[in-house]
């Protein structure tokens, strides 16, 4: 017998990986609309500033997040979900920055 991997498996395993990347497309856009709008170097400082501020406090954030029950697991998610939104707006912001340079 070979081996059978059942199909629906198979469907929620693409279906996830498809609506990560569309997230992921979305922010990429996001952050290039923004660096357009309101200057690439203002983006990438706000995105540097959130970027450290949870990375800094996400020891404190996973340690208190136990006497939390009812929602720990969604609001560490939610963290790292506005941790990634952070670092996601850098690399648009960069190319902006370094397309308006005069050589």
């Amino acid at each position: 017998m070979g081996l059978h991997i059942n199909t629906s498996i198979k469907y929620r395993y693409y279906n996830n990986i498809i609506k990560i990347i569309i997230r992921f497309v979305c922010i990429k856009v996001l952050g290039g609309y923004l660096s357009d709008k309101i200057g690439g170097q203002r983006v990438i400082l706000l995105s540097a500033i959130g970027w450290s501020f949870i990375t800094f406090w996400m020891p404190n954030i996973i340690s208190i997040a136990p006497n939390m029950w009812s929602w720990s697991i969604p609001f560490i998610v939610t963290v790292r979900i506005i941790n990634g939104a952070c670092q996601g707006v850098h690399f648009p912001s960069m190319i902006s920055i370094t397309s308006q340079v005069n050589i």
